[in-house]
């Protein structure tokens, strides 16, 4: 396949990807929710919105909703101007992550009425990027291209399509960076690593990966040039810091335990939830696994190549990032640290490969039960009530 046709083809995975993720929630959407898409934010009635926001919006009864709710809000305010930061419950922690919001309020020019359509414009996006990148990276190692779909049932793309959630764009840009790289183009590059750590904090870790990777190649220059990415994070992080109150709380942060937090939710009667703890109980193995091969990875290759250099930093990420909030939430871990499948992916097309597809699936499996229920129900909700 020669490299013409390769991008076209990824581009045409891209685009079904694309439509694979409007199609579905369209189809949520307007069995579900009555057509109103605000229904994907998932916010709730246990934390007050603004009463212009409030008035269109679908809101959960009896619910804490999720975290898009808040990114919502940042969309719609991101410089702070209209206090929104009020409504939010770690202000200073997510507006730090201001990429996809941003994105969403400078796509319309800031105009309210367009914003919530927008944000869920953003996300379409990231779902062809990430698409688009793991597609080529699966040519130029001689796979199909076929394999960018993969990129369609990462825990973190089903989550942003269900509730709006932002590790879509992390995810997505460190396959857009192995891209860059790969391909030497250095400005990409330093776009996607600056645009990585707006999108959360742990996108400097994909920032430290490169310049590392340089620098052992002798290449100081640029590895100094593609480190000053960071800027544009760190001067956005002291706005936030000198605008914003109300950090998040490290207290829960343990060593190993929290690995275990699932196995004390109470678990509900019945067939269903049980089979999704079991799921999710092997999430966290398959992902516990696919960090350990990382690590062994990284010290076989000598710490020399950028995927395995990337592989290393994510997994030494879910080793030591340990904190019950996130490993007690079936939804949480497994989102958050969609990078590092990803990265795996790539570092494993030759060798390997179907290793990472096991754990990959392991990790995936709850959402992807999850997502399903959620179509089933949609189709089958309507039939129920009639």
């Amino acid at each position: 396949m020669n490299r013409g046709s390769a991008i076209r083809r990824s581009e045409a995975v891209a685009l079904l990807a694309t439509v694979l993720s409007v199609s579905w929630q369209w189809t949520v959407v307007h069995t579900a929710f009555q057509g109103n898409w605000t229904a994907l934010f998932c916010a709730g009635d246990r934390f007050s919105r603004p009463p212009e926001i409030q008035d269109r919006e679908y809101v959960f009864d009896g619910s804490a909703g999720y975290d898009g709710q808040f990114y919502q809000l940042i969309a719609h305010d991101p410089l702070l101007q209209r206090h929104y930061d009020g409504f939010i419950d770690a202000p200073r922690l997510r507006y730090r992550r201001i990429l996809m919001p941003g994105l969403a309020c400078l796509l319309v020019g800031g105009r309210p009425g367009s914003i919530d359509a927008a944000y869920i414009a953003v996300c379409w996006l990231f779902v062809g990027l990430g698409t688009f990148c793991l597609a080529q990276l699966a040519a130029d190692a001689g796979r199909s291209v076929w394999w960018g779909l993969l990129f369609l049932i990462t825990p973190a793309t089903l989550m942003a399509l269900d509730r709006m959630t932002v590790d879509i764009a992390l995810t997505a840009l460190a396959a857009a960076s192995l891209l860059a790289a790969r391909k030497r183009r250095w400005l990409l590059l330093w776009i996607a690593l600056a645009g990585a750590m707006l999108s959360r904090e742990t996108g400097v870790l994909a920032i430290v990966a490169v310049a590392l990777w340089l620098a052992r190649q002798g290449k100081f220059r640029l590895a100094a040039a593609l480190s000053s990415s960071v800027l544009p994070a760190i001067a956005w992080y002291v706005f936030v810091q000198r605008h914003t109150a109300g950090d998040y709380s490290t207290s829960g942060f343990r060593f190993v335990s929290p690995f275990f937090a699932v196995l004390t939710l109470p678990l509900d009667p019945g067939r269903i939830p049980l089979i999704f703890r079991i799921a999710t109980v092997a999430a966290v193995a398959g992902l516990l696994w696919a960090a350990i091969r990382s690590v062994a990875l990284a010290v076989q290759d000598r710490f020399q190549g950028l995927e395995t250099l990337l592989c290393f930093f994510f997994a030494a990420l879910v080793l030591l990032f340990q904190n019950d909030s996130i490993w007690g939430d079936p939804d949480g871990f497994p989102r958050i640290y969609s990078p590092l499948l990803v990265c795996l992916i790539a570092a494993t097309w030759r060798k390997k490969f179907g290793q990472t597809l096991a754990s990959f699936a392991m990790v995936a499996c709850p959402m992807c039960l999850q997502s399903a229920g959620r179509l089933a129900g949609a189709f089958l909700g309507p039939l129920i009530r009639h």
